[in-house]
């Protein structure tokens, strides 16, 4: 080959090279996202057009911040401008570090850096691209959001305490109303805490849709065996959550009535026995049972009957929108129930 052929043939290459490298800024400089590209040192070799402009928009603050102009950013190592310059200058060591995301701040401006490896054909690193994303409104975002949701917390709390001293009051006005000689009314004052111990879950939890179920089933009936009979043995096993707070207070108002009935009409004369109450989801239902193992039901009847009772059944039929049904289980009894759980209408 001629001297002359192996200029042609250079000067091609060279034509190509730099075709390439004409087609790629433009490829780069296309792109609505700042990118900087880095040597195998991490100095900034090449700006795009949209982080040029973005740099230029804040030259008065990068200079203050950084002492450097933003038009003399070229050779510059980019974890100058990072917030863990250590962590960045470990990509160095390390490639299995990469993809790395860090933030830079500038100024007043919080972006979001993700530092990925450009490789040559053999797989050795020739340099680093660079790609920021302004993160500074989502911040703010999330700042508001956090404040937002502690106000509300807030909010929340006092609601709630102020729910459970009116519980407090009305139960007191309760026990009044009986007469300073008259013994309590306790089957009222234990309905009011009923609704107040699902107040104080919430107010323990913070978050009306995450209460522990299984925690207020078995403090409610061993609270109802407690007032009523100690004797008696409580066994609970609950799989099943309730989010909505009036469906949790009426579903807390019927198993005090069940465990009541159970405790004071299964176990006559001292006896001693146990109180069971099993509740789970089925789709979206909630099926629950309160049984015993006490004397059941006289001889010749088919139900019990009473306020409780009476109560129990406009609960689950006319708040809950559910059935239910009394069966006798061996010398027990035991009370069968379901609902949706949640109201016709909620999502």
């Amino acid at each position: 080959m001629s001297d002359m052929e192996s200029k042609v043939e250079r000067g091609a290459a060279t034509t190509g090279a730099e075709e390439m490298t004409a087609l790629m800024s433009g490829i780069l400089d296309s792109l609505q996202t700042n990118v900087f590209l880095c040597d195998e040192n991490l100095k900034i070799v090449a700006i795009n057009a949209c982080a040029r402009s973005g740099l230029r928009r804040m030259r008065a603050e990068i200079q203050a911040a950084y002492g450097v102009d933003v038009d003399q950013l070229i050779g510059i190592p980019i974890q100058r401008f990072s917030s863990d310059p250590e962590r960045v200058e470990a990509l160095l060591g390390d490639p299995l570090l990469l993809p790395h995301a860090t933030e830079i701040e500038v100024a007043s401006k919080t972006y979001r850096a993700r530092i990925d490896a450009l490789r040559t054909p053999q797989g050795r690193i020739s340099g680093y691209a660079v790609v920021c994303e302004d993160v500074s409104r989502l911040h703010a975002a999330e700042r508001e959001l956090r404040a937002s949701l502690r106000q509300r917390a807030t909010l929340l709390r006092e609601v709630h305490e102020r729910v459970k001293n009116n519980l407090d009051l009305i139960a007191g006005l309760v026990r009044l109303e009986s007469g300073a000689d008259a013994a309590p009314a306790p089957g009222w004052t234990e309905r009011l805490r009923s609704i107040e111990r699902v107040h104080e879950l919430i107010y323990a939890g913070g978050d009306a849709s995450r209460v522990d179920l299984d925690a207020y089933v078995d403090g409610l009936a061993r609270g109802v065996v407690a007032e009523r009979a100690p004797r008696i043995k409580i066994e609970t096993a609950v799989h099943a959550d309730i989010r909505d707070l009036d469906r949790l207070i009426f579903f807390g108002l019927i198993l005090h009535e069940l465990v009541s009935n159970a405790v004071v009409h299964g176990f006559p004369d001292g006896r001693a026995g146990c109180v069971r109450v099993t509740a789970r989801a089925v789709g979206g239902t909630i099926e629950a049972v309160v049984s015993d193992d006490g004397v059941g039901l006289p001889a010749g009847e088919t139900r019990r009957s009473g306020q409780g009772l009476r109560l129990v059944c406009a609960l689950i039929e006319e708040r809950l929108g559910g059935s239910w049904k009394i069966e006798s289980r061996g010398g027990g009894l035991a009370c069968l129930f379901a609902f949706p759980a949640e109201a016709v209408g909620k999502s």
